[in-house]
């Protein structure tokens, strides 16, 4: 399927998954809309580049305005801008740095797909990037695992809220991909998060899924011939 000329917008597009997926898109034909809260890297006669924070809505409105008068009505929002820190126990997690992370990742989501409704195609696709976090705890990863829960969550209400509108909305988990945040993950003293030796092996097993294999699931994800039979969607492994 061509995918040519559609308009997808990702947020944490500097660097990591969200540069890789808009690459890719990029190299499939689509036009392209990507900010991050440092200016991404990506230019070209199909791209809308700006440096926002997805916690400001004003300027996540500005960003999704420009997009859709410059590229056109937009078919895809990947709500991809999320942070993994603080990585502490619950005990001794600060409820200010608890605001700010999801604020971030939670309120981030809303906050794009608000924009994206007002901006978006008669049939379009969200995409809220989710993690295999939400679906069962991990020591270390209290704000973490609450905050993608509460994407998948939010994910489903939207699913219902705009069902027969022609927006299909998927919060999908991406899989493991080898990027900062698990450079971080691996850098982490084993008090702070137990399970540390599990991102230890794969890392030794080189286990990622790649951005150019993400982005060609979410756009069968967002325009196959069928939905998917659940909002929540996880990835499957590239290495098999």
């Amino acid at each position: 399927m061509s995918y040519a000329g559609k308009v997808a917008v990702i947020t944490g597009a500097s660097r990591g998954l969200g540069a890789g997926v808009a690459q890719a898109f990029l190299d499939a034909g689509l036009k392209v809309g990507v900010c991050a809260r440092n200016q991404p890297e990506l230019t070209g006669a199909s791209v809308v580049s700006d440096a926002v924070d997805v916690t400001d809505a004003a300027g996540l409105e500005e960003f999704g305005e420009r997009v859709a008068s410059q590229l056109g009505p937009i078919d895809l929002w990947i709500n991809n801008a999320a942070i993994l820190t603080p990585i502490v126990f619950a005990r001794d997690l600060s409820p200010v740095d608890l605001a700010r992370h999801l604020e971030i990742n939670v309120t981030g989501c809303l906050l794009g797909a608000q924009v994206f409704l007002r901006h978006r195609a008669k049939q379009a696709a969200l995409i809220n990037v989710s993690s295999g976090a939400a679906l069962k705890g991990y020591p270390g990863w209290t704000a973490y695992c609450a905050s993608k829960a509460a994407v998948d969550r939010l994910s489903e209400c939207l699913a219902l809220e705009e069902e027969g509108t022609g927006l299909r909305v998927l919060s999908v988990a991406p899989g493991v991909i080898d990027t900062d945040m698990q450079a971080t993950i691996r850098s982490t003293p084993r008090e702070q998060f137990p399970l540390v030796d599990k991102f230890l092996q794969l890392k030794e097993d080189d286990a990622f899924n790649t951005p150019a294999f993400i982005a060609k699931h979410y756009l069968e994800l967002a325009f196959g011939a069928a939905a998917p039979d659940e909002v929540v969607v996880r990835l499957p492994s590239e290495k098999g």
